[in-house]
């Protein structure tokens, strides 16, 4: 998904044990950059560069624990932050899509 405005996204989902739940993101874009911040359930997660060389900064309204998971859930990184700005240098990583769980918040980074 590429959009050109901002748009909110509303992800639904139902576990194998039926359980259901769902999310909103809304991409924001910015006409000179492409597209920016993320905002889930109105709690900021910002993710920076993206698409990036496995080095990216994390930003959150406080600390928390980061988990960068590939597309099979598998986690390959996690940490607990001191700060609400966090640097990740991933550059041993294939290169690909991976998700970043924050806390509550999801995102998703691009590593070329």
């Amino acid at each position: 998904v590429t959009p050109s405005v901002n748009t909110t996204y509303v992800v639904q989902g139902t576990g194998t044990n039926g359980c259901e739940n769902s999310a909103a993101v809304t991409v924001f874009v910015d006409e000179c950059l492409g597209v920016g911040e993320l905002k889930i359930k109105n709690e900021e997660l910002k993710i920076y560069p993206n698409p990036n060389n496995g080095v990216f900064t994390i930003e959150t309204q406080e600390n928390t624990h980061i988990v960068v998971m590939n597309l099979i859930g598998q986690i390959i990184y996690e940490q607990n932050t001191t700060s609400s700005k966090t640097k990740i240098s991933l550059k041993e990583i294939d290169n690909g899509i991976y998700f970043i769980k924050a806390g509550n918040r999801i995102g998703k980074i691009v590593k070329e």
